[in-house]
Formats: C-alpha cells, sequence, structure tokens
C-alpha cells in the first residue's frame, strides 16, 4: 500500500511540475527572400506575446509550448519551442499575390465608414493593460540613454467621445531599469515626456478626411486595404503631413497607422535660453493593432514614437534622437491597479527598485545588437 501511494504522490509531483514550468526559447526573425531582419513580427500563444526588435530577434518564456509567429504581408507560421530550437534562424515567407486581384478604390467613402467603426471595436471604456516600455535617447547616433518600464495602465477610454471631455490614464510601475551613459556635465539634461503625453500620442488615429488627400496602393495581404494620406495645399499647417493607413476590409478596422511631421518644423523657432537652445526637426510615429478575441476589441498591441531635435551649446549644435518603443503585454486585465507615479512627470525621473530576477525573465524587446 505504502509502495503504490508513493508511486501516485511521485506521479503528481511529475504532473504539477510539468505545469509549473517555464520554458524559454530565443531566435531571429528575416525575410526568407531578402535576409533582412523582420521588425514588429508578433510572436505568440494563448498566455503570452512579445515582439521582435529592429534586429529581428526576440526572446520568450512561457508555460506552453506552442507558439505562433504573425506579420502582416507574410504566411503565418504554427511552430513549437522545441522547433524554434533546432535552428537560430526563422524564415518567413511573404504572401505569393496576384496584382490582377487588387482592386483600387476611392479611398475616402470606405475611410470615413472606418471611422464610424471606431466607436464599435474600440473600448470606450475603462480598462487596464499590461506594457513594457524601452526610451532611448542618441545624441549623433550614439546612445546616451536608456530606461526600460514594466508597469500597468489605465485609462477612461481608448479615444474621447461625447460624454467624456478629455483621456484620463492611471500608471502603476513594477519594474524599472535606467542608465545614463554620458557624463552629465558634457550634455544638457533632455527631459522624456510623462506617460500621459505618450500614451495620447499613440491614441491619435483619426484625421480630418477634408484636411488630407487619400490614395489606395496595392497591399501585398489580400486581408487589407493600404491607403496613404498626405495633408492637401489648402491646408499645409495641419498635422500629421503625411502618412498611412493599414485597414482589415472586413471589419473596417485599423490594424495599423505610420505618419510624421518634418515640414512644420522646418520654420519652428529654438526654445529656451542662456547656453542651450532646443529646437524639434521631425517626429515619426507608428501605432500597430491587435484584436481581443473574447472583448470582440482592438488594442494597442505596440507603438512607436520618434522625436528627433537638435541643441545648440555654446554655438556648437548636435542631432539628438528619442525613441519609444511600447508594447501591450496583456489587454484588459482585472488585476488591481495602484496609481504610483504622476501623469505629468518626466518618465526619466521614474526610481523604482531593480529587480534582476524579473528582468532576466521578461520577454519584451530584448536589447538590439547596438544596446
Amino acid at each position: 500500500m505504502l509502495i503504490k501511494y508513493s508511486k501516485i504522490v511521485l506521479v503528481l509531483f511529475i504532473i504539477n511540475t510539468a505545469k509549473g514550468q517555464t520554458f524559454k526559447t530565443k531566435s531571429t526573425i528575416v525575410d526568407s527572400q531578402t535576409k533582412e531582419p523582420l521588425e514588429y513580427v508578433n510572436v505568440s500563444n494563448k498566455t503570452d506575446n512579445t515582439i521582435a526588435n529592429k534586429d529581428g530577434q526576440f526572446l520568450f518564456f512561457s508555460k506552453e509550448k506552442d507558439i505562433t509567429i504573425s506579420y502582416v504581408g507574410y504566411e503565418t507560421i504554427l511552430t513549437t519551442i522545441e522547433e524554434i530550437e533546432k535552428n537560430d534562424t526563422i524564415f518567413m515567407i511573404a504572401n505569393a499575390i496576384n496584382l490582377d486581384e487588387i482592386t483600387v478604390n476611392n479611398p475616402t467613402s470606405f475611410l470615413k465608414e472606418v471611422y464610424k467603426n471606431v466607436w464599435k471595436i474600440y473600448p470606450l471604456e475603462p480598462y487596464n493593460e499590461d506594457f513594457f516600455l524601452r526610451c532611448l535617447l542618441k545624441k549623433e547616433d550614439k546612445i546616451v540613454r536608456v530606461q526600460d518600464i514594466s508597469g500597468k495602465i489605465w485609462r477612461n477610454t481608448f479615444y474621447p467621445k461625447k460624454s467624456i471631455d478629455e483621456i484620463k490614464y492611471g500608471l502603476e510601475i513594477l519594474n524599472l531599469r535606467k542608465v545614463e551613459l554620458s557624463e552629465r556635465n558634457k550634455i544638457p539634461y533632455i527631459q522624456f515626456p510623462s506617460y500621459k503625453t505618450l500614451f495620447l500620442w499613440f491614441s491619435t488615429i483619426i484625421l480630418k478626411p477634408k484636411e488630407y488627400v487619400f490614395t489606395e496602393i496595392p497591399s501585398n495581404d489580400l486581408k487589407y486595404r493600404k491607403i496613404e494620406f498626405v495633408k492637401n495645399d489648402e491646408n499645409k499647417d495641419c498635422l500629421p503631413e503625411k502618412g498611412y493607413y493599414l485597414i482589415d476590409k472586413n471589419e473596417k478596422a485599423i490594424k495599423e497607422v505610420a505618419y510624421e511631421i518634418v515640414e512644420y518644423y522646418k520654420n519652428s523657432p529654438y526654445s529656451g535660453g542662456g547656453s542651450s537652445k532646443l529646437k524639434t526637426t521631425g517626429l515619426t510615429l507608428f501605432i500597430m493593432f491587435n484584436k481581443d478575441i473574447q472583448k470582440n476589441k482592438y488594442y494597442i498591441g505596440n507603438a512607436y514614437l520618434k522625436n528627433s531635435f537638435e541643441i545648440v551649446t555654446d554655438q556648437v549644435k548636435s542631432k539628438y534622437e528619442a525613441t519609444y518603443d511600447l508594447v501591450t503585454t496583456n489587454s484588459f486585465t482585472n488585476k488591481i491597479f495602484k496609481k504610483n507615479f504622476p501623469e505629468n512627470k518626466d518618465l526619466f525621473k521614474a526610481n523604482f527598485s531593480y529587480s534582476e530576477e524579473f528582468w532576466s525573465s521578461q520577454n519584451q524587446l530584448p536589447l538590439t545588437n547596438e544596446l
């Protein structure tokens, strides 16, 4: 009887250990033809998700072995952690598109339908998300500051509606690491934006149709329509200046939006005084949306903001670039939220204890070759 009992205990121990085990893998994703790395490829399963960095690299920790690798314009790959471990590179195959299948129509009326649909398919009620944010500052193409933040974001809505005057946010920082790689007396202190400012940029998706010229161009994925836009001559001061939408045809949902602002800043004055003055020279924004199947709502899967500027110190001009990479790690969570950082404060002023255990096992945005 004792022997049988011992066997049962052993079997239960093995089962529970297997359930609690966390699997880890890493790889590099490239285009099968060009061999160029693919950035922002989604790597996910039922419980976890991440994206590839600009070198095509990703890290993935999960209790599930199955993995789905997907990217707009490419064939989806269904694989496992064991299969990924067999090779150091994953080759994604671009969709084969017959140009005769592509129909290019007047996009303006279609886009108006998409805008109306925003009120149905994006969350307009309060919700929480888990996120990962990387902030990077460069001077003359050399990294001078790095900050990674893992936390929770609360907002009262994704997009303002008539009954809501403004979007409100709350931030709970759970883990943080940062380093300044230059001597402070060699460069002026440069503020990072507040998280409220950053997330407001990431919610800017609707344009005024009368201020832009829209042109549909062929997409290499028949599921989507790609519509480019540029401001018209009558509205020279409207922002953004040009960009594109990638829109799901059937759901009339924005999958991607990207735009840039450059011309507006060319004649803008320097700000600041004393020995240093600053001038913004450009802004680039990219947002990719994912769909939560259970909620039947779209949310920001990942987003990227780049702010270019120049600083003149003692009559010496230097070029700077600040980038902010956002990844939503879990959408529409029910976790308890405790705000612990002011919404209008410089993000680099955040100070929280460093957890080596957390940073050695997190999924999001592995350090690039440059870092």
